[in-house]
Protein backbone atom coordinates (compact mmCIF):
# COMPACT_ATOMS: atom_id res chain seq x y z
CA UNK A 1 0.00 0.00 0.00
CA UNK A 2 1.42 3.16 -0.87
CA UNK A 3 1.30 6.55 0.70
CA UNK A 4 1.57 10.02 0.13
CA UNK A 5 3.49 12.73 1.69
CA UNK A 6 2.80 16.08 1.31
CA UNK A 7 4.78 18.70 -1.23
CA UNK A 8 6.58 21.10 1.86
CA UNK A 9 5.34 24.01 -0.63
CA UNK A 10 1.85 24.15 -1.43
CA UNK A 11 1.93 27.42 -4.39
CA UNK A 12 -1.62 25.74 -5.65
CA UNK A 13 -3.38 26.95 -2.84
CA UNK A 14 -1.81 29.79 -1.31
CA UNK A 15 -3.40 31.07 2.01
CA UNK A 16 -3.38 34.59 2.95
CA UNK A 17 -2.65 35.55 6.35
CA UNK A 18 -3.54 38.91 6.21
CA UNK A 19 -6.66 40.72 7.13
CA UNK A 20 -8.16 43.78 6.47
CA UNK A 21 -11.01 46.31 7.72
CA UNK A 22 -11.84 47.20 4.13
CA UNK A 23 -15.62 46.87 2.95
CA UNK A 24 -16.02 45.68 -0.09
CA UNK A 25 -18.47 47.69 -2.65
CA UNK A 26 -21.63 45.93 -2.99
CA UNK A 27 -24.48 45.84 -5.33
CA UNK A 28 -27.55 46.41 -2.97
CA UNK A 29 -25.34 47.84 -0.24
CA UNK A 30 -25.98 51.48 -1.41
CA UNK A 31 -26.53 53.99 1.38
CA UNK A 32 -30.15 55.38 1.85
CA UNK A 33 -32.59 56.75 4.24
CA UNK A 34 -36.75 56.86 5.05
CA UNK A 35 -38.35 57.91 8.09
CA UNK A 36 -37.73 54.36 10.54
CA UNK A 37 -33.95 54.33 9.93
CA UNK A 38 -31.90 57.35 9.22
CA UNK A 39 -29.01 56.11 7.86
CA UNK A 40 -29.35 52.36 6.93
CA UNK A 41 -27.58 50.17 3.26
CA UNK A 42 -30.44 49.29 1.10
CA UNK A 43 -30.06 45.28 1.74
CA UNK A 44 -31.17 46.13 5.72
CA UNK A 45 -34.54 47.82 4.40
CA UNK A 46 -37.10 45.73 4.33
CA UNK A 47 -38.82 45.48 0.57
CA UNK A 48 -42.34 47.60 -0.10
CA UNK A 49 -40.75 50.16 2.45
CA UNK A 50 -39.99 53.88 0.48
CA UNK A 51 -36.04 55.06 0.51
CA UNK A 52 -34.32 57.85 -0.36
CA UNK A 53 -30.75 57.94 -1.72
CA UNK A 54 -28.46 60.79 -3.19
CA UNK A 55 -25.81 59.05 -5.70
CA UNK A 56 -24.35 58.97 -9.11
CA UNK A 57 -25.42 57.37 -12.24
CA UNK A 58 -23.29 54.40 -13.33
CA UNK A 59 -25.11 52.80 -16.32
CA UNK A 60 -28.01 53.18 -17.81
CA UNK A 61 -30.11 50.70 -20.39
CA UNK A 62 -33.57 51.67 -21.71
CA UNK A 63 -35.82 48.58 -21.53
CA UNK A 64 -38.26 49.22 -24.52
CA UNK A 65 -36.18 48.53 -27.47
CA UNK A 66 -38.90 49.50 -30.19
CA UNK A 67 -40.01 52.93 -28.11
CA UNK A 68 -35.93 53.65 -28.48
CA UNK A 69 -35.73 52.50 -32.02
CA UNK A 70 -38.56 54.93 -33.12
CA UNK A 71 -37.33 57.48 -30.80
CA UNK A 72 -33.98 57.79 -32.65
CA UNK A 73 -35.61 57.70 -36.03
CA UNK A 74 -38.50 60.32 -34.52
CA UNK A 75 -35.98 62.59 -32.51
CA UNK A 76 -38.80 62.89 -30.26
CA UNK A 77 -36.94 61.49 -26.96
CA UNK A 78 -39.86 61.72 -24.82
CA UNK A 79 -41.19 58.41 -25.34
CA UNK A 80 -38.17 56.23 -24.45
CA UNK A 81 -40.29 54.52 -22.24
CA UNK A 82 -38.53 52.28 -19.06
CA UNK A 83 -35.25 52.04 -17.72
CA UNK A 84 -32.93 50.63 -15.44
CA UNK A 85 -29.92 52.41 -14.19
CA UNK A 86 -27.05 51.74 -11.63
CA UNK A 87 -26.14 54.50 -8.95
CA UNK A 88 -23.24 54.07 -6.31
CA UNK A 89 -22.61 55.72 -3.24
CA UNK A 90 -19.19 57.70 -2.14
CA UNK A 91 -18.15 54.28 -0.94
CA UNK A 92 -18.84 52.41 -4.24
CA UNK A 93 -21.72 50.49 -3.43
CA UNK A 94 -24.43 50.07 -5.58
CA UNK A 95 -27.99 49.28 -6.59
CA UNK A 96 -30.12 49.07 -9.63
CA UNK A 97 -32.66 51.74 -9.68
CA UNK A 98 -36.25 50.71 -12.01
CA UNK A 99 -37.85 54.04 -13.70
CA UNK A 100 -41.53 53.77 -15.34
CA UNK A 101 -41.45 55.35 -18.38
CA UNK A 102 -43.94 58.26 -16.63
CA UNK A 103 -40.70 59.06 -14.36
CA UNK A 104 -38.60 58.69 -17.38
CA UNK A 105 -40.27 61.34 -19.51
CA UNK A 106 -39.50 63.49 -16.49
CA UNK A 107 -36.49 63.09 -15.66
CA UNK A 108 -35.19 62.94 -19.37
CA UNK A 109 -32.11 65.36 -18.66
CA UNK A 110 -30.84 63.82 -15.45
CA UNK A 111 -30.63 60.34 -17.17
CA UNK A 112 -26.76 60.56 -18.06
CA UNK A 113 -23.67 58.54 -16.69
CA UNK A 114 -21.46 60.76 -13.94
CA UNK A 115 -25.36 62.41 -13.16
CA UNK A 116 -25.50 63.54 -9.13
CA UNK A 117 -29.25 62.30 -8.06
CA UNK A 118 -31.99 62.08 -5.45
CA UNK A 119 -33.83 58.98 -5.86
CA UNK A 120 -37.54 58.01 -3.93
CA UNK A 121 -38.57 55.02 -4.28
CA UNK A 122 -40.07 50.85 -3.09
CA UNK A 123 -37.27 48.94 -1.91
CA UNK A 124 -37.88 45.47 -4.10
CA UNK A 125 -36.41 42.63 -4.89
CA UNK A 126 -37.39 40.08 -7.89
CA UNK A 127 -35.83 36.63 -7.07
CA UNK A 128 -34.69 36.72 -3.21
CA UNK A 129 -31.42 35.51 -4.10
CA UNK A 130 -30.79 38.87 -5.71
CA UNK A 131 -29.70 42.16 -3.96
CA UNK A 132 -32.42 44.85 -3.08
CA UNK A 133 -33.05 47.29 -5.49
CA UNK A 134 -35.27 50.87 -6.16
CA UNK A 135 -38.69 50.93 -7.63
CA UNK A 136 -38.24 54.84 -8.36
CA UNK A 137 -40.84 57.17 -8.11
CA UNK A 138 -39.14 60.45 -8.34
CA UNK A 139 -35.51 61.57 -9.23
CA UNK A 140 -34.05 64.96 -9.30
CA UNK A 141 -30.37 65.85 -10.43
CA UNK A 142 -28.54 66.95 -7.00
CA UNK A 143 -25.81 69.55 -7.35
Amino acid sequence: MATRTMHPVDNVHPVSTTTTATVIPMPGRLSVWNDDQPSATLDEIPTGDTVHTVGTITHIRYLDRARVRDSIRSGDRTNLGRAMVVIADSHGNTAHVYIPATVVADVLDALYVDAKVFVSGIAFRTVPSQPTGINARHLAVTF
